[in-house]
């Protein structure tokens, strides 16, 4: 059996949340525009992802490939996360955090 090796990351963080559909356009501004580019900068991100669900909740997802899972509670990730505050009335719903380690193929 082949397998495709799509990324060589392996930790997923992913987030998952649903937004107010009347702040949907500014949050989707923010997070591609201002919050993303900078997570991009923390050592040990190899690549980030948005999604928007077509079926089932929550709706957008944000992927974020990285070295290792203490990307997440290093000083340059909390930096980055501080510098880009979401806007005002902008609040997350029915939001999740997790990391995941690749447990097939194995690397």
């Amino acid at each position: 059996m082949s397998v495709k090796i799509m990324t060589l990351a392996k930790y997923l963080y992913v987030v998952r949340m649903d937004v107010d559909p009347a702040v949907e356009a500014e949050f989707n501004v923010w997070y591609n525009d201002v919050h993303i580019p900078a997570l991009l900068q923390v050592p040990g991100v190899i690549a980030a992802y948005r999604y928007k669900s077509v079926e089932g909740t929550p709706k957008f997802v944000a992927i974020y490939e990285m070295e290792s899972p203490s990307v997440r509670t290093s000083d340059a990730w909390k930096h980055a996360v501080e510098i880009t505050p979401r806007p005002l009335g902008v609040t997350p719903l029915n939001l999740t955090r997790n990391v995941y380690e690749q447990i097939f193929p194995t690397v």
